[in-house]
């Protein structure tokens, strides 16, 4: 699961997409993005990536209120559920970010790590997004995250056994992949869609 993230290099997003500015997004740095925020995405509109600000927390078409929106979809399980099977065919997107939190209980108190790419690069992970329209009052358009459950757990044992973390830093490696080249295999692929990125980045950092 990812509840926070951050994004300090949204100034980029154009460029490192290859992508257009749909609106007047916050280009500011973010280090504390939290459900319910408006958050980029890239997405596709015919053969164009654009680049637009929806809340983070999808919200089905069909829901009766905004209570039902979900931060995060588990990929294994994502076709199977009514809440995702229309955005995963038809509403497929990225979500930039360079680097999101995880936290190591210690008693009561809980502390927050920061993950993200050695060289501070941007990453992006895999998700899908709706639009709702309330009872009263102009279109919603929502996110949310895909998360893998094996990665996930990988990351967890790491980290609650302490890594290689060097004066309470995280200890990541840089991905080796190509972030436009994935960008495309997000966006354009067939119905059996999976969180790449989600599952390169992850599996990037042991």
């Amino acid at each position: 699961m990812c509840g926070r993230y951050r994004l300090t290099r949204a100034d980029k997003l154009a460029n490192d997409f290859d992508a257009v500015c749909a609106n007047d997004g916050d280009l500011t740095p973010r280090y504390n993005i939290a459900p319910t925020q408006l958050v980029p995405i890239v997405r596709m509109n015919g053969s164009t990536r654009v680049i637009s600000s929806i809340r983070w927390g999808l919200i089905p078409s069909w829901a009766k209120d905004a209570s039902m929106g979900q931060i995060n979809a588990r990929s294994e399980t994502l076709c199977e559920k009514p809440a995702f099977r229309e955005s995963v065919e038809r509403h497929r997107c990225l979500i930039p970010a360079d680097g999101f939190y995880e936290w190591r209980r210690s008693g009561t108190t809980k502390q927050p790590f920061h993950f993200g790419m050695k060289d501070g690069s941007l990453f992006a992970f895999a998700g899908i997004w709706d639009q709702w329209k309330p009872p009263e009052g102009t279109f919603v358009e929502s996110c949310a995250i895909l998360t893998l459950r094996k990665p996930y757990k990988k990351i967890r044992s790491h980290f609650n056994k302490g890594g290689n973390t060097k004066s309470g830093e995280p200890a990541t490696q840089p991905c080796s992949w190509t972030l436009r080249n994935l960008t495309n295999s997000i966006l354009m692929s067939g119905s059996s869609l999976t969180s790449t990125i989600t599952r390169t980045f992850i599996t990037s950092l042991f």
